[in-house]
């Protein structure tokens, strides 16, 4: 599942947002999970946000869940057998508990978390005796200063303790280029080779991920590409950008599914020209997003 919302459900009993059961695996990437109220006529299997329940393995990452209710586990609960594993998310508002580890016939489920900013902490995570909690070091338990209003009201406001806060080395990870509004999530490194994204849904900032819409670049002052030739192209690429300063430019080109296919990286000062082979690649559109130290730049590429 990527760039889904889950809001405003309502149940008697069972799960509100999603229940993923009876062996099944995946990944939930940039969804926002949130007010959604699950009754308590289900016992153990009662949440508002996800469940978890029997065999299944979950990867969550960049998910937003907040404000949802339940009896049991307000974010989310999960089950006998099963596991997930939280990265970069936010859980805040939940009720009760933000995650319950539920135990049946002596089988517990299995929470591993980090770089995760989570409401009073450790203790809002109730586990049975024979779940089990694997808590990071880098999870936080801070107000996440949402906006509070308008569409995206569980999008980040400046100064928020979750900017920035993410995973800091994003290399096998598979993660998505873009946030749920369709924003770059990789775009503001620290100058020294760090991605720094930010924890939950929404990235504070970003510019605008071109793949979403499907629509030509725009070469704009603010972007350090200023031409890409031939495009389309059958096997290379010139791409002409302008870095104002000494240092280097990384240049990362992505499938229209989001993943990188592709990575360079070049050391210079005012404009030059990168050259790169996409000889490789099945024909088709791509991304191409490059960034220095002060700026970025985005542009769609297509292979024939």
């Amino acid at each position: 599942l990527e760039n889904c919302k889950f809001i405003g459900n309502t149940v008697e009993k069972y799960t509100a947002g999603a229940a993923f059961v009876l062996n099944c695996t995946g990944e939930v990437t940039n969804c926002l999970i949130a007010s959604n109220i699950g009754g308590t006529d289900g016992g153990y299997y009662n949440t508002g946000g996800f469940t978890l329940w029997g065999g299944v393995e979950i990867d969550f990452k960049n998910c937003t869940f907040a404000d949802n209710q339940a009896g049991y586990g307000g974010g989310m609960t999960i089950g006998p057998g099963s596991v997930a594993y939280v990265t970069n998310s936010v859980f805040w508002g939940n009720a009760n508990q933000q995650v319950a580890l539920v135990d049946m016939d002596e089988s517990g489920g299995s929470l591993y978390i980090d770089y995760t900013d989570m409401q009073y902490g450790i203790d809002s995570v109730r586990v049975d005796p024979f779940s089990s909690l694997n808590w990071g070091d880098h999870n936080a338990d801070t107000d996440p200063m949402f906006t509070g209003s308008g569409e995206d009201e569980y999008a980040l406001v400046e100064g928020s303790p979750c900017v920035d806060a993410g995973i800091p080395d994003t290399s096998g990870i598979n993660l998505l280029p873009y946030d749920i509004l369709g924003n770059f999530r990789i775009w503001d490194g620290d100058g020294n080779g760090s991605e720094i994204i930010d924890m939950g849904a929404y990235e504070y900032g970003a510019p605008v991920w071109v793949g979403i819409a499907d629509r030509p670049a725009v070469f704009t002052a603010g972007n350090i590409i200023k031409n890409v030739y031939p495009n389309p192209c059958s096997e290379t690429i010139h791409v002409r950008y302008n870095l104002p300063a000494n240092g280097s430019v990384n240049c990362e080109i992505y499938s229209i599914s989001g993943k990188r296919v592709l990575q360079t990286a070049a050391h210079s000062q005012g404009e030059g020209v990168m050259e790169i082979n996409l000889s490789m690649l099945p024909s088709g559109i791509y991304f191409l997003h490059m960034r220095s130290e002060k700026k970025t730049g985005n542009a769609k590429v297509v292979v024939r």
